[in-house]
């Protein structure tokens, strides 16, 4: 997640019924005890700062190398969905406020006001039937490298991807109002101070289904949702001021509110294959799964100003306009590009043991070895072709129960050199003891179409 600072622009128009009064501020003196009370409703058309999101869904043309397919950085690669702002654009809600003058004169009392807006959305659907490619890109905590997840692909892939972000706003407030100074060039000056909450929360939700187009087929979906509410308490400070002029009122208002902001993150992932699920998608994974908390000093300044007309003795009507901006607001967009390193495991009750059957399309994550018997998951292996070099047949994910056989290990002076034809029909050749950092003990499968010596 990263931090950032929420500004936001407001136009308002409303309706106030109000203490009945005249043009100068001795006929305050004539209102009533029971006149006292006031109360207003305004419409909002806001527009808030949006949240910067990081390339999500990315394709690359056809005949694209399998290593670079959707891979930022390299040529033909073109971002569908993300490295953009979104739900920046204007919003409508809504404000209602009242208050209770202690006096006639109207030289101190209470108010109160509530605003909130429509949600902002931004969807964004894709598919492909495996003519075209579709990827979603991230940064490798592992390699600290730019890589890609094939969604689709051609002879190897269908597949489907649905990413939405949501934003809501909402705010609060209780004041103590007094008048401060009567002064010849402005009909009042006020101070006040009291309590000011404001929230904001963003919901993202990246979801994606891989349909093999091979046998034997399966399918595998993966949702990663990211959600951040932001909490604002805070002591508001700030001064007022009226200008009368016959029927017309102009009012200002600057203040500031200083306080904690209560941040809350909640990562969420699942995957399923064919039906089994387990915890942790591509981004949203065991190690970043969870709820994390942050509490930060900060600074809510707001200014604002609006003009009003006396149509009747109690009721004004009014249009202004007023910016706000709030500091240390944490939202998913700063977190959701980065892949941490340790990968979910099987479905519960289920054991891992053979991987993607396919070694050079593992080699960067999961050791060149077709085992995943020395920490690498099911899920890293099937997550990541990075070079898909054989039949999708050898993607197929094999996660045993306790009744199932595993297979025989091979004996050390028969580790099996791997011969994989590539989709260009160049082939990759690898001997598993000539790798580096590979131990050929824990070699427990090999690729059913490699052969040995």
């Amino acid at each position: 997640m990263k931090k950032l600072l929420l500004a936001s622009l407001c136009l308002a128009v409303g309706l106030a019924r109000v203490p009945a009064m005249a043009a100068d501020s001795a006929a305050d003196a004539t209102a009533s005890a029971a006149n006292r009370f006031w109360a207003e409703a305004e419409y909002l058309r806001w527009t808030v700062k949006g949240d910067k999101l990081p390339a999500l869904v990315t394709t690359s043309p056809p005949g694209t190398p399998p290593a670079q397919r959707g891979v930022l950085g390299f040529p033909g690669t073109a971002v569908l969905f993300g490295d953009s702002t979104v739900n920046d654009g204007w919003r409508s809600g809504g404000r209602a406020g009242a208050g209770f003058w202690f006096d006639d004169r109207r030289t101190s009392g209470i108010e109160t006001s509530f605003f909130q807006l429509g949600d902002a959305a931004t969807n964004f659907r894709a598919s492909s039937d495996g003519n075209s490619i579709l990827a979603r890109p991230f940064l490798d905590a592992t390699t600290t490298r730019q890589d890609a997840l094939l969604i689709a692909s051609p002879g190897l892939l269908s597949g489907q991807i649905t990413a939405n972000e949501t934003s809501h706003f909402l705010g609060a407030g209780l004041l103590y109002r007094r008048e401060i100074c009567a002064c010849r060039v402005v009909d009042r000056i006020s101070g006040f101070l009291g309590y000011r909450f404001l929230r904001a929360t963003d919901r993202l939700s990246i979801s994606t289904e891989q349909v093999s187009v091979n046998s034997p087929a399966f399918t595998i979906a993966a949702t990663d949702r990211f959600e951040t509410t932001n909490n604002f308490h805070g002591l508001d400070l700030g001064l007022a001021g009226e200008l009368l002029r016959g029927h017309w009122r102009l009012e200002w208002l600057t203040r500031v509110a200083l306080g904690a902001n209560v941040s809350d993150a909640r990562i969420k992932g699942v995957s399923t294959i064919d039906g089994m699920s387990s915890a942790g998608g591509l981004l949203a994974l065991p190690t970043n799964i969870g709820h994390v908390r942050e509490n930060h000093f900060a600074v809510v300044p707001d200014v604002s100003a609006k003009i009003g007309y006396q149509v009747a003795p109690s009721i004004r009507i009014h249009a202004g306009y007023s910016f706000l901006y709030w500091t240390n607001v944490i939202r998913p967009g700063g977190g959701s590009s980065i892949r941490p390193s340790t990968q979910p495991s099987c479905p519960q009750g289920r054991s891992p043991d053979r991987a993607v059957r396919n070694p050079s399309s593992i080699a960067q994550t999961c050791g060149p070895t077709a085992s995943i018997s020395d920490g690498c998951s099911i899920f890293e292996c099937l997550w990541k072709p990075v070079a898909p070099s054989m039949p999708l047949a050898d993607f197929s994910p094999n996660c045993l129960s306790s009744a199932d056989q595993r297979p025989e290990r091979l004996p050390e002076d028969r580790q099996p050199t791997v011969h994989s034809t590539l989709a260009d029909g160049s082939q990759v050749v690898g001997d598993l003891h000539s790798r580096p950092g590979v131990n050929p003990k824990k070699a427990t499968s090999v690729a059913a179409s490699s052969r040995t010596s």
